[in-house]
């Protein structure tokens, strides 16, 4: 079975000086990998926020939604309920079967005093 050389080659000169500064410098950052554990917390937490923010502009923008429903809905049976009551009442041709409204005398005032209601 053949073997297979694991050893690097061996280089002369310059490029050899060169890439053992490199591999110096590789391996002194790999063996302080405090800035590798800073960058990989940064990304996490702007993934973190990234999606939190997202999820809040989903759910601020149902709420808002959800009001908007709940208003049409109350005002629209309002108007049904009223619509309703309006259409079951007798109409009346003549205008005498209406009580009279203003102005009033100054008798009828005198007789029927507002009377204010405690809170």
């Amino acid at each position: 079975m053949d073997e297979i050389n694991l050893k690097p080659p061996i280089l002369k000169g310059a490029l050899k000086r060169g890439c053992r500064a490199g591999l110096l410098r590789c391996r002194a950052l790999l063996r302080d990998d405090r800035a590798a554990l800073l960058l990989e917390a940064i990304v996490g937490v702007t993934v973190l926020i990234t999606v939190a923010g997202s999820t809040l502009v989903g759910l601020s923008a149902s709420q808002r939604v959800r009001v908007t429903l709940d208003r049409q809905a109350f005002a629209e049976n309002l108007v049904r309920n009223q619509m309703e009551y309006i259409i079951s009442l007798s109409y009346h041709t003549s205008t005498n079967a209406y009580p009279p409204t203003f102005p009033r005398s100054a008798a009828w005032v005198r007789r029927n005093p507002v009377r204010v209601l405690p809170i």
